[in-house]
C-alpha cells in the first residue's frame, strides 16, 4: 500500500514540477509583467492619471491583457463546471454567513505562475508531499495521505489564484479549488487533534513551535493580504504547517 502510494504521488509531482508553471517565459507578455509591474496598479487608478498625456495612456493600455484575446480565453471543462454547479450552495453559504469573506482571496499582482517569486511559492507546497510520504512509510498512512491531498489542493488552489488577475483561469476556478483546500486543510486539522485527544499527550516541542508560527503566519495573511507579503506569510505557513503534521504524525505513528 505505502509503495503505491509513493509511486501515484511521485508520478504526480514531477508533473506538477513539469507543468506551465515551473517555465519562466521570455515572451513579452511576461516581460511586462516583471519590469512594468507598476502598470496594473496605475490602470486601477487611472482617474489619478492626469499627470498622463494620451499617447502614455494608450501604450500603458496595450500592455495589458486582453481579456478576449485568444492567448487568454479559459473554457470550463464540463465536468468542472458540474462540480462548480453541486458545491455552488455550498460556496454561496459560506459567502452569505462570512459576508463574502470566506471566498475571497488575496491579489497577488504584479507576481503569476510565470514569476520566480510565484513559482518558489507554488513550491513550498512540495513540504507536504514529502511530509506525506514519510508519515506514510512510518505507517501513519491517514495522516499522511490526507496532507499529500494538502499538496495538491494547495498547489492548485494556489496556481489559479495566481493565474486569475491575468485572465488565465476564471473567479469562479479559483473559489472552487479554495473551497477544496479548506475543506481538506480543515480535515487534516480535525485528525490531527484527534490524535492528540487520543494518545492524551502533546506533540514534541517542535511541533508545538511550529503550529504556533504557522498559525501566527496565517492570521498575519489576513493582514498583508495582498502582493509579495501575503506570498512570503502563506509560504511560511505552508512549510510550518507541513512540519506541524510531521511531528505529530511521528507522535502519534510512535504511540501505535
Amino acid at each position: 500500500m505505502a509503495h503505491f502510494h509513493i509511486t501515484v504521488l511521485v508520478f504526480i509531482s514531477v508533473s506538477i514540477l513539469l507543468s506551465e508553471a515551473f517555465v519562466v517565459r521570455t515572451n513579452r507578455r511576461t516581460s511586462w509583467v516583471i519590469r512594468d509591474h507598476h502598470i496594473l496598479s496605475f490602470l486601477a487608478h487611472k482617474e489619478e492619471a492626469a499627470a498622463f498625456d494620451e499617447k502614455t495612456i494608450l501604450r500603458l493600455e496595450e500592455k495589458v491583457p486582453n481579456d478576449n484575446d485568444d492567448a487568454y480565453t479559459y473554457d470550463v471543462p464540463p465536468l468542472q463546471q458540474q462540480i462548480q454547479n453541486a458545491v455552488a450552495p455550498a460556496a454561496d453559504f459560506l459567502d452569505d454567513v462570512s459576508g463574502g469573506w470566506a471566498l475571497s482571496y488575496a491579489d497577488l499582482t504584479p507576481n503569476s505562475e510565470r514569476t520566480i517569486p510565484g513559482q518558489v511559492f507554488l513550491a513550498t507546497n512540495v513540504a507536504y508531499t514529502i511530509v506525506g510520504i514519510i508519515l506514510a512509510l512510518r505507517g501513519e498512512v491517514l495522516l499522511g495521505f490526507l496532507t499529500d491531498l494538502c499538496s495538491f489542493a494547495s498547489f492548485a488552489y494556489h496556481y489559479a489564484q495566481l493565474q486569475q488577475p491575468y485572465g488565465r483561469t476564471q473567479d469562479s476556478t479559483v473559489k472552487l479549488a479554495l473551497l477544496l483546500d479548506y475543506f481538506l486543510a480543515i480535515t487534516s486539522i480535525l485528525i490531527g487533534i484527534s490524535y492528540m485527544v487520543a494518545d492524551q499527550t502533546l506533540p514534541p516541542i517542535e511541533g508545538i513551535a511550529t503550529s504556533i508560527l504557522g498559525v501566527s503566519c496565517l492570521l498575519m495573511c489576513w493582514v498583508w493580504e495582498k502582493g509579495l507579503p501575503y506570498i512570503i506569510l502563506h509560504g511560511l505557513w505552508h512549510l510550518f504547517s507541513a512540519a506541524s503534521a510531521y511531528y505529530i504524525g511521528t507522535s502519534h505513528a510512535m504511540m501505535l
